[in-house]
């Protein structure tokens, strides 16, 4: 049996027992709290995570280029190319300071676990035992890759009223409306997927995390399996909710807009208790509607770079968008 199934068999083994800190990730939509609840989450002394962290999301695509791990000048490069594409946020600071000061041990350990699921829970284990690690991510849709590397992976998903997402992305990232909906649409769909596995992901919308911090804490740190009420009290303390913002995006859009939103959102908000103002009935788009969008809103930001493209998995990404 191959070095990486058997590491993946074990892996699945443990998780099953419940045995072992648990790889946790907040995904969510651009603007939907995920960086509220990474805060949170990263306050408590048992949980270590990343900011969006490059080496989980892209990590392998590096990892899959080096032909012989074993020759310790490869490994050595492959580091620098995760620390290359993790120093983009200084969050992540930590990150690059551990693999470059423990590079022997890093090494040995892969030696003994060919694994890439393995280097990068070790990587973040390495600063201290904690109960939880993992990060802060986007595109729920790439939860299946995550789950190829890390099986015991469990996952908290956050859910906002689209018109608040909206609003508060068209105020940072100038995001086009009906592209808002086609990237909302998707992540609810795909969230009520998943939603029936209760012991791999919590799904938890953003308006009853703010409303109800205290009770939130608790549903996720349990969750996590690092339940501390003194903890939960003291981050609800230090990091206070604000539920009188829940109601802004009313005075920040305009009725055109609000439309827009409502209409290709209509049947999803409903799913989740979101009461639309002025549409009635689902609009629907299509595919080549969805494509113009979604090219529209990206292209500008793509650099036309085949590596990025593949690292990236942007085609991949805008398939799933399309096929919805």
């Amino acid at each position: 049996m191959r070095a990486d199934a058997m590491a993946t068999e074990s892996r699945e083994t443990a998780f099953a027992a419940g045995a072992g800190p648990t790889p946790l990730f907040i995904f969510g939509v651009a603007r939907s709290g995920t960086t509220y609840t990474y805060t949170l989450l990263n306050e408590h002394p048992q949980i270590r995570l990343t900011y969006e962290g490059c080496i989980v999301k892209e990590g392998d695509y590096y990892y899959r280029r080096r032909r012989d791990l074993s020759d310790r000048g490869q490994f050595d490069q492959l580091m620098e190319e995760l620390c290359e594409i993790e120093s983009l946020s200084e969050r992540n600071r930590w990150v690059l300071d551990t693999i470059r000061a423990n590079g022997d041990a890093l090494f040995r350990r892969h030696r003994a676990v060919r694994s890439f699921g393995d280097l990068v829970e070790h990587i973040h284990m390495l600063p201290g035992e904690v109960g939880c690690w993992g990060s802060k991510l986007l595109r729920v849709e790439m939860i299946p890759e995550l789950l190829r590397h890390l099986p015991m992976s469990k996952f908290v998903i956050l859910i906002r009223d689209p018109r608040a997402v909206f609003s508060s992305q068209v105020a940072i990232t100038k995001f086009r409306p009906r592209y808002s909906a086609i990237y909302w649409n998707l992540h609810s769909a795909l969230t009520r997927q998943l939603y029936a596995d209760a012991d791999r992901y919590l799904v938890i919308r953003y308006e009853d995390l703010v409303r109800d911090l205290p009770g939130a804490l608790e549903k996720i740190f349990r969750f996590g399996g690092v339940w501390d009420t003194k903890v939960a009290d003291d981050v609800a303390a230090a990091w206070p909710a604000m539920p009188e913002s829940l109601g802004k995006w009313k005075q920040e859009l305009d009725a055109q807009q609000v439309r827009i939103i409502e209409d290709y959102c209509f049947d999803e908000m409903q799913k989740w208790g979101y009461e639309p103002v002025y549409a009635s009935r689902q609009r629907s788009m299509g595919r080549l509607t969805m494509a113009a969008e979604t090219v529209l809103q990206n292209l500008r930001l793509m650099p036309w770079d085949l590596d990025y493209w593949r690292r990236k998995q942007i085609l991949k990404r805008f398939l799933i968008s399309i096929r919805g």
